[in-house]
């Protein structure tokens, strides 16, 4: 028996014991794992399954996103150790109350990273204390193996995914449509989705802003989404949209910090009747020129504010690049739509609990990535001489919001190796100490 069988038999162990997070030593797999036990026992989807139970299978997804497993065979092959059976587990991605149960999950997992993790956002811009902002955009995995196809190609799978600014929490919307398009257009799967998925469980009153790139551009369904249902999207304009038509200048307070940067701020009516606001903006950082299009027309939100929101849009290519490139999840699992849904929500559940041991960590333990703090201040320092030198000023805005926008490299490979590996808690510790210290 290899030592990733003996790993995996240890962590199965732990599920079957349910956790025993209330004992006095929780050891650092019972604190990584924590959370999704929090928020398990509400959920009214789950029931118990001769086969796998609920805990079984849950955790066998987050360890197969988390741990490297050459192909699905190689995985079923661990996992048919404890259960007995090759080919159990890839039928229950196909079920409809599996996919039920882990959007559950996944949906009370980012509200509990509200409560955990520190909001910069709300310090920064205190205008948009009224407002959820979900960050949005779709990501490709490759074709499952064995998808069906009438073809000679196999289309990628495509899926949208949505970032909370705030809490950092990831959250998967859809997957794009496996039947009628090869390649679904982001628009036309927004347009599928449920509202509660784009209000991603806001209260009653809250608005909802989405930063979206250019494929979430679509005048008259913006403009339904703000009258019927309070939810706003930011974009940039395309080349072709003529925007110097048609526009009515706003006034806005140029002395004020949080507008550095903004060359213009309009109202601008649409050849398709609708009214929406247009924000340009000269980025001193790249010298380039931007022009940003958005259905939040309200006043009290600042033209600044706007051009950080999508400047903002950035973070959620880097969860993308933690997932791909840091977990490894670049492939389907399964052939159908139920299991591509369920791959892809059983991955932002693993990413959100990454980013909440980390912070646990350092909040409790003391245990910080140091190193990457002063190579980003030291990116930042380089950057404003370079913006110096030109006469201009780094922005006050972006300067308050510079925070760590992904799961390092180096925390991803000690979770895999240690906290799910034999080493005592106090050795795992003192090794990501060492990680943290090494440049």
């Amino acid at each position: 028996m290899t030592k990733q069988d003996l790993r995996f038999f240890e962590i199965m162990a732990i599920i079957n014991n349910k956790f025993n997070t209330s004992s006095p030593v929780a050891t650092l797999k019972d604190r990584f794992l924590a959370p999704l036990i929090q928020v398990m026992e509400p959920v009214t989807s789950g029931r118990k399954c001769p086969v796998f139970t609920d805990s079984e299978w849950l955790l066998g997804g987050v360890r197969r996103v988390l741990d490297s497993f050459d192909s699905g065979r190689d995985f079923l092959q661990r996992f048919s150790e404890i259960n007995g059976s090759l080919s159990g587990y890839f039928d229950t991605l196909k079920s409809d109350r599996r996919l039920q149960f882990v959007t559950d999950l996944e949906r009370r997992i980012c509200k509990e990273m509200g409560k955990a993790l520190l909001d910069l956002v709300s310090q920064a811009i205190p205008q948009l204390a009224g407002f959820d902002v979900w960050l949005g955009d779709g990501h490709w995995h490759t074709h499952a193996t064995h998808d069906f196809t009438n073809e000679d190609t196999k289309y990628a799978v495509g899926h949208l995914y949505g970032l909370n600014l705030r809490t950092k929490a990831l959250c998967h919307l859809t997957c794009a449509d496996q039947k009628n398009r090869k390649k679904e257009h982001d628009i036309r799967a927004l347009k599928r989705l449920e509202i509660d998925e784009l209000r991603q469980g806001a209260p009653k009153g809250q608005k909802v802003i989405w930063v979206w790139d250019r494929a979430g551009i679509d005048f008259r369904q913006w403009y339904h989404w703000k009258k019927q249902n309070g939810i706003y999207f930011v974009s940039r304009t395309k080349k072709d949209m003529k925007t110097n038509e048609d526009t009515v200048p706003l006034t806005y307070d140029k002395s004020d910090p949080v507008n550095e940067g903004v060359t213009g701020d309009f109202l601008w009516a649409t050849s398709c009747g609708v009214q929406l606001r247009v924000v340009r903006f000269y980025d001193v950082i790249s010298g380039e020129h931007f022009e940003f299009l958005t259905s939040l027309t309200d006043r009290s939100i600042p033209p600044g504010v706007i051009a950080q929101l999508y400047r903002m849009r950035w973070d959620i290519e880097k969860s993308f690049d933690v997932i791909k490139n840091k977990t490894h999840e670049q492939k389907a699992w399964g052939t159908t739509a139920n299991a591509k849904t369920i791959q892809a929500k059983l991955i932002t559940i693993t990413y959100n609990l990454m980013l909440l041991f980390e912070s646990e960590l350092e909040k409790k333990e003391g245990i910080k990535n140091e190193v990457e703090d002063k190579r980003r201040h030291a990116r930042i320092e380089t950057t404003k001489e370079k913006v110096e030198k030109k006469g201009d000023v780094m922005p006050k805005l972006y300067l308050s919001l510079i925070r760590v926008t992904q799961v390092s490299v180096k925390f991803v490979r000690w979770l895999r190796y240690e906290v799910f590996g034999l080493t005592s808690d106090t050795v795992a510790l003192e090794r990501l100490r060492g990680c943290y210290s090494k440049s």
